[in-house]
């Protein structure tokens, strides 16, 4: 790998570390969480976007009622959940860089 390579993934390594080791700060869990309800309600403002995100919820098989649900869902997300899902999903994260 080229040393730019290597350093970029020692970075991405130190930010996914960061994440699992240290505290979510409440601002940053509430910007995060903003972040996501704005992003769909944005998707809900076009007609295509919106029946295709419907469509993938009945795929997924949580129905189409679930788009209601959602925001509610985001907002109940704690500190605790990020930190132990990202632990347990995030702590033998293998990384690969793709180059031309």
């Amino acid at each position: 790998a080229s040393k730019v390579a290597t350093q970029i993934g020692e970075q991405l390594r130190q930010v996914v570390v960061h994440s699992v080791t240290a505290p979510l700060t409440d601002t940053e869990l509430n910007r995060a969480k903003q972040i996501a309800i704005g992003r769909l309600a944005l998707i809900h403002e076009r007609i295509l976007e919106r029946a295709a995100l419907l469509g993938w919820y009945e795929a997924m098989g949580v129905g189409y009622g679930f788009d209601k649900e959602l925001p509610a869902l985001i907002r109940a997300v704690s500190r605790e959940d990020i930190f132990s899902i990202g632990k347990l999903r995030l702590e033998a994260l293998p990384l690969g860089i793709v180059q031309p």
